[in-house]
């Protein structure tokens, strides 16, 4: 999976020191800085959002069997103003407006009251309003597939050998689960064979191939090609039967690897809904 255009952490710097105003950042350029008289108003969708449940009727059954239950995509609404003081103006305003909202990838979306966390988003719709003079107001749609907001801070991590205990994960987030941002294992034999097991859950990661001592082995499994081997790509090392590639990891599971004596690292990237 290819990733975003990513977020700079001045980014957030930045925006964070508008203090006392709402403002908009987007791919990396705070709107209500660059868009000449471009300001934010109101912003719709961020905070609370409901589940998408599938259900089927069974006969002689009452009500309904639950088949699926996930967060559905958010839909985030900005409602801004565009106030300028002639014509040329508002058609400059407007066209840098369209340069920094249209891209092909999702990128980071970022609001000063809330700087340290960021929604991948993708611009979807806008409103279609009637020009009758230099200032509007009108509204854009940045739509979250994945409907998580991530922390801009650094990932946390936590290294051992042999075996982690999920015990890292901020009291506010013990109840979310984690794909990890990053599995390191550092090889201390000469092997064919490492596995990565969440022994609370019962998943696992499965690579085969020829491994020595010292042998680095990073694992991204949000990524297209998840697996490299000292820097070099190996995802075809996989075994694509054994592997769980829903692997995920929970506050209080324990995560160990075989051979035993490797050096194992998790990373995380923290998140919210």
């Amino acid at each position: 999976m290819t990733f975003y255009n990513f977020i700079d952490t001045t980014q957030s710097a930045i925006i964070n020191s508008y203090a006392n105003k709402l403002h908009t950042s987007f791919n990396g350029k705070v709107l209500d800085r660059e868009v000449p008289y471009f300001k934010t108003l109101t912003v719709q969708g961020r905070t609370l959002i409901g589940r998408e449940v599938q259900t089927a009727s069974l006969p002689g059954r009452d009500g309904a069997v639950i088949l699926d239950n996930k967060l559905p995509l958010r839909n985030i609404l900005l409602k801004y103003q565009i106030d300028a003081p002639n014509t040329a103006e508002y058609r400059r305003a407007t066209i840098i407006l369209n340069n920094f909202l249209h891209f092909k990838e999702e990128c980071s979306l970022i609001f000063s009251d809330e700087p340290n966390y960021y929604f991948k988003a993708i611009v979807t719709n806008v409103s279609d309003l009637e020009e009758v003079s230099n200032s509007m107001v009108g509204t854009i749609t940045f739509t979250c597939y994945d409907p998580w907001k991530y922390s801009t801070s650094e990932n946390i991590n936590k290294t051992s050998t042999g075996s982690i205990n999920v015990d890292f994960i901020p009291l506010e987030l013990v109840n979310v689960d984690f794909v990890p941002e990053l599995i390191t294992v550092k090889v201390k034999d000469n092997v064919s064979k490492v596995i990565i097991y969440n022994n609370s859950l019962g998943l696992k990661i499965v690579i085969n191939g020829t491994f020595v001592v010292n042998d680095v082995i990073h694992i991204r499994l949000n990524e297209e090609y998840p697996v490299t081997i000292n820097g070099k790509g190996k995802t075809e090392w996989i075994d694509f039967i054994e592997t769980d590639f829903d692997f995920y990891i929970k506050n209080g599971n324990t995560i160990s690897v075989t051979p035993y004596s490797s050096e194992l690292t998790i990373s995380i990237k923290g998140k919210a809904i």
